[in-house]
């Protein structure tokens, strides 16, 4: 149960690709954890609020980030509506598997133009990045049990052969919070990518052959059935029977822009990748700096930059970590301008 729980915490499948020394440098943030309302994206809205209108760009996808250029706008924004930017510097703040996806394409194809260096490449190519989801149903009654789920992997108890292999790798069956008629469970790695493809009936009967087999629990799975009436009253017994009558699941990994959901330290890897991802390109050095100009004292420093979790060294896979990234990067941005604020 235990190995479940931390497969959605790190995002790896399999405990054992983990870097165990490098988890040591991992931070837990102080504090209670909160649900906020309202999800994240009353975050982004407060965080825009002080931004000007219209500065904010919404459904265009980048096809090519072109950079290392002397010109005046080093970089250039290729979109895939054909449209084009030109920009002096570049913040980008894509997940670690849109990463992966665009340095596995050719020259031609991938996302960079020229290719990122090999430094950065490989460091994308170390790090480890998996897939977590969350799956929240609707039952028909308040106070349900907090499950904490074990099965033994070699068991052939006939009770618990129906429950589909999916299930038996999440950790919970829980509710939201008490007396909430909402349950969640997490599911990591190949269970997570299953979930994705199930169809709603495929979830609600997993979940109810689960609770079923577990509890002893009567369980309904015509969902759009209404308990049937006795004398114009609901049926006593039929009221018992739990049913599922909403499904809403998390798909990070099928998912374009995402391609997973957070990253973790893999074997073969270390917090040096994570500090290498972080790093601005081009490399300046103390001769002027890197690139293809032929004058390499006009190289445009910080031409592109890097934030998002799979930057940060030792908050990784959290959103704190993916803001504290960007406030890296902004004041990166500030330093070299020279603005004291």
């Amino acid at each position: 149960m235990f190995s479940n729980t931390q497969r959605t915490y790190t995002s790896a499948d399999d405990l054992s690709t983990l870097d165990y020394a490098a988890e040591s440098e991992y931070q837990m943030f102080p504090g209670e954890e909160i649900t906020i309302a309202k999800g994240y994206v009353s975050v982004i809205h407060h965080l825009a609020s002080v931004l000007p209108q219209g500065v904010i760009q919404l459904n265009r996808t980048v096809a090519k980030i072109e950079w290392e250029s002397c010109e005046e706008c080093p970089v250039k924004l290729h979109f895939s509506d054909g449209s084009v930017v030109f920009a002096d510097h570049v913040i980008v703040t894509v997940s670690l598997g849109v990463l992966k996806a665009g340095i596995e394409s050719d020259d031609d194809g991938g996302l960079f133009s020229p290719p990122l260096p090999e430094f950065k490449s490989d460091a994308i190519k170390r790090l480890g990045y998996g897939v977590v989801n969350k799956l929240f149903v609707e039952v028909s009654e308040r106070n349900f049990p907090s499950l904490q789920l074990v099965f033994d992997r070699e068991d052939s108890d006939s009770r618990f052969v129906k429950i589909p292999w999916w299930m038996r790798r999440t950790a919970t069956i829980a509710p939201i919070h008490s007396n909430s008629k909402f349950l969640l469970s997490w599911f990591a790695g190949k269970e997570a990518i299953e979930l994705e493809k199930l169809t709603d009936e495929e979830i609600i009967d997993g979940v109810l052959t689960t609770i079923s087999c577990l509890t002893g629990k009567q369980v309904k799975k015509d969902t759009d059935t209404k308990p049937p009436l006795v004398n114009g009253y609901v049926n006593g017994n039929d009221d018992e029977v739990l049913r599922i009558t909403k499904v809403l699941k998390s798909k990070w990994g099928g998912d374009p822009l995402f391609r997973g959901s957070y990253s973790y330290v893999a074997v073969g890897s270390s917090g040096d990748d994570l500090d290498a991802l972080a790093e601005p390109l081009p490399k300046i050095n103390k001769k002027g700096g890197e690139g293809n100009c032929h004058d390499q004292t006009k190289v445009h420093e910080l031409q592109v930059m890097f934030a998002g979790e799979a930057t940060h060294r030792t908050h990784y896979s959290t959103t704190h970590g993916a803001y504290y990234s960007g406030l890296r990067e902004a004041n990166r941005l500030l330093k070299h301008y020279k603005c004291d604020f």
